[in-house]
């Protein structure tokens, strides 16, 4: 990701999320500098892309945020005519994305960060099938929203998708090398025992051992050149 105008993330509060959070405040520090736009921080969405985001999730995402130095968006409930109808991944997906490209425009961002990371099935092909949809649902949702451009006024929000090919080992390292404040994400201990957590916990924890943030509870600050 390039220092770019104003960005929107997708959070659901995860490792990924916390990712883009501090790439995102990175490039603020950067495009702001010396400039008028110190005040356009970047914004922050808690979403799920898979379903309804649990509340313990949405609490991960605002207090990335918060350490970050973003503008966080709340939930939005998909309630009368957009709710899904076949509650199919693919379809909230769908929908998840194009609310996050009419959210951006109308906050004056022309660009949407989706932090998916495909989980591997254990074959080469599969996990190339789906990578190719995502990047194919952000493409063409980017597209369909760009008929729009008279009434949101930018010409395209653009999707982008910087973990979509990236394995757990290689996410950790980031993390690391960055010196990320895990414990804040949604699964972490600190959160208690959120749905999935304990196996969110048993994937990350091996891959971030040693990192002091996950023993001691204790957030650490990102620091922005």
């Amino acid at each position: 990701m390039g220092v770019q105008g104003r960005t929107l993330i997708l959070s659901d509060g995860g490792l990924t999320s916390l990712l883009a959070a501090a790439i995102v405040a990175d490039e603020d520090a950067h495009r702001t500098r010396g400039s008028d736009a110190a005040g356009e921080r970047g914004l922050l969405w808690a979403c799920g892309t898979s379903g309804d985001l649990d509340p313990t999730c949405a609490q991960a995402a605002s207090q990335h945020a918060q350490i970050f130095s973003l503008e966080y968006l709340p939930p939005i409930e998909f309630g009368g005519a957009a709710t899904a109808i076949l509650g199919l991944r693919g379809e909230v997906e769908t929908m998840s994305l194009v609310r996050a490209c009419y959210l951006a425009a109308a906050r004056g961002a022309k660009r949407v960060v989706w932090p998916v990371q495909l989980p591997r099935t254990g074959g080469r092909d599969g996990d190339l099938d789906l990578m190719a949809k995502a990047l194919d649902r952000a493409l063409l949702v980017s597209r369909l929203v760009s008929i729009d451009e008279a009434d949101i006024g930018v010409p395209e929000v653009v999707i982008e998708t910087p973990f979509v090919d990236l394995d757990d080992e290689q996410v950790a390292d980031l993390a690391l090398d960055m010196e990320l404040p895990v414990d804040a994400c949604w699964w972490s201990g600190g959160y208690g025992q959120a749905p999935g957590s304990a196996r969110e916990r048993e994937r990350w924890t091996p891959l971030l051992a040693g990192e002091s943030a996950m023993t001691s509870g204790e957030i650490t600050r990102v620091t922005h050149a």
